[in-house]
């Protein structure tokens, strides 16, 4: 066990991996945030209102954004790492097949690409949460909108409370930009619904 915290401890160390991870895991939850409150939004000025529609969109959603950000990231890390590699070997004039250093960028490209993968998955479930309630009884469809609506704010605010702090600046600033974003988002779904019916 301890060779292998070791090992993890090196690849994390030779590829940087924790600064790529925090990077991933903030656009992507905002990713999943912004695309599961579009989604939302979009249902209910569709007068989708029907607690298992809601659920199987909110899976959907997941699925899809786990999907791609797993896929797109590991062939982008892959991708790019494996041109450093090649640079380094022409640098040094020796392969690096079996090296640590390729080693430690392939776990990178991974742990990146599961990151990408979860962050927003994890955001859209959670958001989808109040219609699973509502599909129990538990919550009123109508409550269940406005619950899934501020779970994705808030999550949004924590992002950008996080960025603010990460950045040591104006914490409130990023916080408003992050809450504003997902506020537009919202804005601009209820001004379809007015142009459709207009």
């Amino acid at each position: 066990m301890g060779y292998i915290l070791e090992r993890v401890r090196q690849y994390i160390e030779i590829s940087n991996a924790l600064e790529i991870v925090r990077r991933y895991f903030v656009i992507n939850a905002f990713d999943g945030a912004v695309t599961i409150l579009g989604a939302v939004m979009g249902a209910y000025i569709s007068g989708i209102n029907t607690p298992k529609a809601l659920i199987n969109m909110g899976f959907s959603v997941s699925i899809a954004l786990a999907m791609s950000g797993f896929t797109g990231s590991l062939l982008m890390e892959l991708a790019e790492r494996g041109g450093e590699v090649k640079e380094l070997e022409k640098r040094l004039f020796r392969k690096l097949d079996n090296s640590l250093i390729t080693e430690a960028h392939n776990f990178a490209s991974l742990v990146a690409a599961l990151v990408d993968a979860l962050s927003p998955a994890v955001v859209a479930l959670t958001a989808t949460v109040p219609f699973i309630l509502a599909y129990m009884g538990i919550m009123v469809m109508a409550d269940a909108f406005k619950a899934s609506i501020l779970i994705t704010l808030t999550f949004t605010a924590l992002l950008g409370f996080y960025l603010g702090r990460i950045s040591k600046t104006r914490v409130w600033l990023y916080t408003a930009a992050m809450v504003g974003a997902g506020l537009l988002t919202a804005a601009l779904s209820l001004m379809l619904e007015g142009a459709f019916h207009s």
